[in-house]
């Protein structure tokens, strides 16, 4: 029988979807006029996708102004989707570009070590907005093109009650944000992955929506520069935009972000990428007669099966493909999200290990119940013939399976014991964990309730370790800590090494 090595594959790719806990997280694009979800699968095609009209008003610019409203709006779209209750539903919240600023910036030749510091003090110099009151992210784009081997970095900036009303409502509706991105970004991301742009020049991507036309520059696959022109700026008391009108401002637009790329990035626009529903056409004749020496083209992902208002979602849900630990892109959103995340994650996994110890435990023990009650009938068998004398080979035959019946019922017992004992770790290992801010434990030796434990962990500095020492010491059920001062030592990395023992009184935290 000749074996299909693709279904080989989707066999196992089935089993250890089944036994994992950890799902892919899909793309949550959300605007002043719909919600839109996107997921993918292993196979990198589309597993999931849903859409949700939002009432008028509920959303304004991007901020919720009806939470109750938007709430109800996500719960109902996890519907639709239908994720079990019992499964994360982990996602990439993509806002309005028009509540996020953006800025390119350019670093220096640095050490990787060095990069983050210089990265974050180079934002908080040219955030347009009070940092203390934003939230702010960047990511590397390419090499500086002067010669120099430097970095250039995208920084992007965005108030934090916005980020905190979505994903409150989020959360309420059981989807947990585990990064926080821009429209803009999600499009150079899904332009790059499915349309037919060439990642080495300057593309300028036109993304028509109801609230606006988003101009997004994209170089390298990435995302260079965003301009975001809302509809409002023209439209006035107007509930509709002549097409002579929305003519000229996606000319004089167009214009100023060319020239802007011209002066800035000193390079010419390559090619116009048109994402828009219903006037692709119309827009990409009127461009073509204003700048006849630049491609003009509608971007087209047909093997997606979606259209173009779906653009931004699969490229916010090619993100929530990547391992978080390999995630190093823009995210706007508090440390305490991730967190929560990883959490999560770790508690969904104690979860499905514990239930997995359960049912072993059970199949062993009713395997030894059966055991005990098959030698408990040769018992009495035995027992009835024992009115007559045994010969020698009788009474040793006897001998062992006594014997045998002894050991399988200290089994049974040892196994009903550890059963009923059964402690819960997790608590106490959460709250050792959760004593440090900044000191990252490396190993945990826990041997038994009688046995001293040992800690091996890092800290940032030698100060940081005494105060975790003095937390652990204040914690109760926590007794006899040793912590010798030898045991400190620098690492590699530059942080403190750091050994410690103690003893806990019963694991009640």
């Amino acid at each position: 029988m000749k074996l299909d090595k693709s279904g080989i594959q989707n066999i196992w790719r089935a089993i250890v979807k089944r036994i994992s806990p950890i799902e892919i997280s899909g793309g949550l694009v959300v605007s002043d006029a719909a919600l839109r979800y996107v997921r993918f699968n292993e196979r990198d095609t589309v597993e999931a996708r849903a859409s949700l009209r939002l009432p008028p008003g509920a959303v304004v610019q991007g901020k919720i102004n009806n939470h109750a409203v938007v709430s109800a709006a996500l719960h109902e779209l996890r519907e639709r989707i239908g994720i079990p209750s019992s499964r994360g539903a982990g996602v990439i919240l993509s806002l309005d570009s028009g509540a996020v600023y953006s800025q390119l910036f350019n670093l220096p030749q640095l050490e990787e070590s060095s990069l983050a510091e210089a990265a974050e003090l180079n934002i908080q110099m040219v955030s347009p907005i009070d940092t203390k009151t934003s939230y702010h992210s960047y990511q590397v784009v390419g090499k500086s093109e002067n010669g120099t081997g430097g970095y250039e970095l995208l920084g992007a900036f965005i108030g934090m009650p916005v980020v905190d009303d979505w994903i409150s409502a989020c959360k309420t509706a059981g989807f947990l944000p585990i990064a926080v991105e821009f429209q803009a970004l999600s499009i150079a991301r899904a332009v790059s992955e499915f349309a037919d742009i060439g990642l080495q020049e300057i593309a300028l991507v036109l993304d028509v929506s109801s609230e606006g036309m988003d101009l997004v520059v994209v170089k390298n696959g990435n995302l260079y520069f965003d301009y975001f022109y809302p509809w409002k700026l023209i439209q006035g008391e107007d509930k509709s935009i002549s097409m002579d009108k929305f003519k000229q401002i996606l000319i004089a637009e167009t214009g100023k972000v060319m020239n802007f790329t011209l002066s800035k990035f000193g390079g010419e626009t390559k090619s116009i990428w048109i994402n828009a529903e219903n006037i692709g056409a119309e827009m990409i004749t009127a461009l073509k007669m204003q700048y006849s020496s630049v491609p003009v083209s509608e971007i087209t992902v047909q093997e997606k099966r979606v259209p173009p208002l779906w653009l931004s979602a699969l490229g916010a849900g090619k993100r929530g493909m990547l391992l978080r630990s390999e995630d190093d892109l823009i995210s706007l959103s508090p440390r305490r999200v991730v967190t929560e995340y990883m959490e999560h994650q770790m508690v969904t996994m104690i979860k499905l290990w514990r239930n997995v110890f359960a049912i072993t435990l059970s199949f062993f023990l009713l395997v030894f119940c059966i055991g005990d009650l098959f030698l408990r009938q040769i018992r009495l068998s035995a027992g009835q013939q024992s009115f007559r004398n045994l010969s020698p080979e009788e009474s040793r035959e006897l001998s062992v399976l006594r014997g045998k019946a002894d050991e399988f019922n200290a089994l049974v017992s040892f196994v009903a014991e550890a059963k009923a004992e059964e402690n819960k770790v997790y608590p106490f290992i959460s709250k050792i964990i959760n004593l440090g801010n900044n000191v990252q434990i490396t190993r945990l030796s826990f041997q038994g309730i009688t046995e001293p434990v040992v800690l091996n962990g890092n800290a940032p500095s030698a100060d940081a370790v005494v105060q975790f020492q003095r937390r652990l010491a204040e914690t109760p059920n926590i007794t006899d800590l040793q912590f010798p001062l030898s045991s400190l030592t620098t690492a590699p990395n530059g942080r403190t090494a750091f050994v410690m023992s103690f003893r806990i009184t019963n694991l009640d935290f």
